[in-house]
């Protein structure tokens, strides 16, 4: 991956265009790496759910298994909408670039809800494995605002447009670039943010 970036850079600064195979090999690689660790992590943890019967543990290897799939369906999504861009992408202005045209509607629907179930099927276990806990927890009151806060924020990036729409008109009609790349961040951070905390829950347990 780090060759493909590397050459994808060099074509930008040295012909101001990039081979669009090289973005779908960087996607295919980096998705396929991750759907295959979680793969096998969801294995793992339905073999140590044959030793005890732990419901938390059924609960994480269903999420994982989630996970899994959604990078899948992920992966497969943008390649496909990829693979009808032109062979080489080179600068443009005024659209977010995806020259779809509405097309892939299903596999639009079906990367949506695996992105809510996976979501939803991960937080719904740390709540879980957190109630397990519960005595660990100093404050609870403030471990469950703040376990809540990374599900408001995801559900709001389904929302955003009925949410911002008013704002998002007034400022894209000054720097519309600007926005652009706000807006971007602000949807594609919400599932580091959630991991984040999802792995803030099996620290907080296992201190004493």
């Amino acid at each position: 991956m780090a060759a493909l970036i590397g050459f994808m850079i060099f074509q930008q600064f040295s012909y101001s265009y990039f081979d669009t195979l090289l973005t779908m090999s960087i996607i295919s690689i980096s998705y396929g790496t991750g759907a295959a660790l979680m793969i096998l992590l969801s294995f793992l943890f339905f073999s140590w759910y044959k030793s005890n019967h732990s419901l938390i543990v059924l609960l994480y290897f269903i999420s994982i298994l989630f996970i899994a799939f959604h990078l899948i369906v992920t992966a497969t999504y943008v390649n496909v909408k990829m693979n009808i861009r032109p062979s080489y992408t080179a600068q443009y202005v005024g659209t977010s670039g995806d020259v779809s045209g509405g097309q892939f509607l299903l596999l639009n629907d079906i990367y949506r809800i695996s992105s809510f179930l996976s979501y939803i099927c991960i937080w719904t276990t740390t709540v879980a494995l957190l109630n397990s806990y519960r005595e660990k927890l100093a404050n609870a009151i403030i471990y469950w605002i703040i376990f809540c806060l990374p599900h408001v924020y995801f559900l709001i990036t389904f929302f955003y447009q009925f949410i911002f729409s008013n704002i998002l008109i007034s400022y894209l009609e000054i720097d519309p670039v600007a926005v652009s790349i706000a807006l971007g961040a602000f949807l594609s951070l919400s599932k580091p943010i959630g991991g984040v905390f999802f792995a803030f829950a099996f620290w907080k347990i296992s201190t004493p």
